[in-house]
């Protein structure tokens, strides 16, 4: 996915995009996805995932909840994200603000057909992702701390 194709997806799930790719002082995309798919790691929370039943609106609401108690979000709701799908692991940040709630869990990034994605503070602190597992979504938040 090249950066525009990521900027309308972000734009589509109702976030707005202020920079494609943002290079500031902060670990990378890939070092944060070190800490939410680590083999060590145990999730924030746990949305079980069961046939015929859509729990997007409980992911979202889930990870908006982590997130916010972790720091994801500055005083003016702006934040990093970087989203699963070909070309992730070595595109920059995607500096974004949250206009309104978002619906990131409803938007497929990767070729799985399920929302995968990490989010990190400004100041590159605080992270937390989405990750689709066999029969949960599990939203985890770490620090660099």
């Amino acid at each position: 996915m090249n950066l525009e194709s990521r900027a309308l997806l972000l734009q589509e799930a109702g976030l707005i995009v202020v920079a494609e790719a943002w290079s500031g002082q902060v670990p990378a995309p890939m070092e944060a996805w070190r800490l939410i798919i680590g083999g060590e790691v145990t999730p924030t929370a746990v949305v079980p995932t069961l046939d015929g039943i859509d729990q997007w609106d409980e992911v979202e609401a889930v990870w908006d909840s982590v997130a916010r108690d972790s720091g994801i979000f500055g005083g003016r709701n702006e934040f990093l994200i970087s989203v699963a799908g070909p070309g992730a692991a070595d595109a920059p940040w995607a500096h974004v603000r949250r206009d309104s709630r978002p619906k990131l869990a409803h938007l497929s990034f990767s070729s799985v057909e399920e929302p995968e994605f990490v989010a990190m503070s400004l100041d590159g602190r605080c992270v937390c992702g989405v990750t689709a597992e066999e029969y949960a979504v599990w939203v985890v938040a770490r620090s660099f701390e």
